[in-house]
């Protein structure tokens, strides 16, 4: 007889489960008492009787024996895969399961029910172990009250958590802790999870970890933060709905490489915080509805990409984009005011930053707005559509974005009564253009131009000239060419 003392996985045709022995004898087939066919798992031992010859996915936890010969087609590794229901509908029934599994993890399934968790945190106490839940009917319920954290994952690495709902104590007041909890755990999972009534962070993990996913979970009606993976690298939050609350942050990272992407927010306080150390992170595609803060805050960090976002309907007193960081490329957003967000983009201080191929629109303080302290950015190519189309570096900016047709005249475009500040003009002509300057008392100065006069009612040129009550830019060129301004005053 040959015993193999390890666990096999084997590439079969088969998919077999079970909790207790299997018996395979070459003239008899195949015995299977106890089949739980989600898990395709062989739990007991397994013994043969003559040719065992396996080509499918075979996972064995026990020994195997074999009288006869034995074709594996398959490498001999160890894989645990132990699973333990819970029976106790309370942490300390869940601790029990969790303590059943032994010091090589394996998952514990929380049957559909609610579990009151005002005994103790749940603690997990192994590497690569896993908690499922039935999905939205598997209630972690803390509304009773609990100041400790829900889950402590702390120190432990390659751990799931999936399909369950958690309910606090916010509902009714108080602090609930977080509902999971973990520092220095790296290869964590939470995936499609519900979240509710979190009075502090209903997910927070810090300290020197790597790789670690939230995804497709829902957070509603939460008090702290939704999401914060600080500290670590390689954090991905991904595809998730916020909802109301979040004074906090809904969802915030503080590590090189980090990923925010997919996620949609819907009045929340804050949206996205970019804590300090996050280098090379990428905020992309997200959705952003009625955040009375700031959706994006990009005060710290460095060296990151914010692409591809919507942000609509901030409260006053907000940008939509707030960066204060340095090295951020901004690009290919899509910022709508709705008359009520101050700014599209702001630049506070932050240097060498790229801002082009963006859309602003109805802000009523600036499209995009950089602040004089800025030194060093980029910005080019955007759509701004605003009252106030931008203030670059300190300097009231404003941009007729589509050429303007000025028919003999009649067609005039008035600068702002009072103001100074310097211009450029171009017609399509292919040959009219000017760069100028004014003062506050109206006198205009042309710089390089061709085809350009500073008096009135020139025909067949482009005039710019005070009005008497302000500068005018009037096409005489005729009504078949367009001008396009770009005006910066001078506050």
């Amino acid at each position: 007889m040959k015993k193999i003392f390890a666990c096999l996985i084997l590439v079969s045709f088969l998919a077999i489960a079970a909790y207790a022995d299997v018996g395979v004898n070459g003239n008899r087939g195949i015995f299977v008492n106890g089949v739980d066919e989600s898990r395709n798992t062989l739990v007991g031992d397994v013994t043969v009787s003559g040719t065992l010859e396996v080509a499918g996915v075979v996972t064995l936890n026990s020994d195997l024996d074999v009288t006869g010969s034995a074709g594996l087609d398959g490498d001999i590794v160890y894989q645990t895969d132990k699973y333990v229901v819970v029976s106790t509908f309370t942490a300390a029934g869940i601790n029990a399961a969790i303590d059943a599994l032994g010091a090589d993890g394996g998952e514990v399934y929380l049957p559909e029910g609610t579990y009151v968790m005002t005994d103790g945190t749940i603690t997990i106490d192994y590497d690569n172990t896993t908690l499922t839940g039935a999905g939205a009917s598997t209630i972690l319920d803390w509304s009773a009250g609990q100041a400790n954290h829900g889950i402590d994952l702390s120190t432990k690495n390659g751990c799931t958590i999936q399909n369950i709902s958690f309910l606090g104590y916010g509902a009714t007041g108080g602090d609930a802790g977080n509902f999971i909890n973990g520092t220095t755990c790296s290869n964590t999972k939470i995936l499609n999870c519900y979240f509710s009534y979190g009075d502090d962070n209903c997910i927070f993990i810090s300290g020197a970890w790597v790789d670690n996913l939230v995804e497709g979970c829902t957070f509603d009606n939460v008090d702290g933060r939704g999401v914060l993976l600080d500290t670590g690298a390689y954090g991905r939050i991904l595809n998730n709905y916020f909802d109301t609350g979040f004074v906090g942050g809904a969802a915030g990272v503080g590590g090189p490489n980090s990923v925010v992407s997919g996620n949609t927010f819907k009045d929340v306080t804050k949206g996205i915080y970019i804590n300090g150390g996050t280098v090379q992170g990428t905020i992309s595609d997200n959705a952003f509805q009625g955040c009375t803060s700031y959706p994006i805050d990009a005060r710290y960090g460095s060296n990151s990409v914010i692409s591809g976002n919507t942000i609509e309907d901030t409260a006053t007193g907000y940008a939509d984009i707030y960066v204060r960081g340095d090295y951020y490329t901004i690009t290919g957003n899509v910022c709508d005011g709705s008359s009520t967000s101050d700014i599209g983009i702001w630049l506070d201080d932050a240097d060498y930053c790229v801002v082009s191929g963006n859309i602003t629109q109805k802000h009523d303080v600036a499209g995009i707005q950089e602040d004089a302290d800025c030194q060093g950015n980029i910005i080019y190519g955007n759509n701004c559509q605003d009252t106030v189309r931008s203030i670059i570096n300190g300097t009231l900016h404003e941009k007729l974005d589509e050429p303007v047709s000025l028919v003999d005249g009649t067609g005039i475009y008035t600068l702002r009564d009072a103001k100074a500040g310097w211009g450029i003009v171009t017609a399509n002509d292919g040959t009219t253009y000017a760069n100028f300057f004014f003062t506050t008392g109206g006198v205009v100065t042309l710089g390089t131009q061709n085809n350009c006069t500073t008096t009135q009612n020139n025909d067949t040129t482009l005039n710019i000239y005070d009005s008497g009550t302000a500068v005018v830019i009037e096409n005489e060129l005729g009504d078949t060419y367009k001008v396009q301004t770009d005006i910066h005053y001078i506050d």
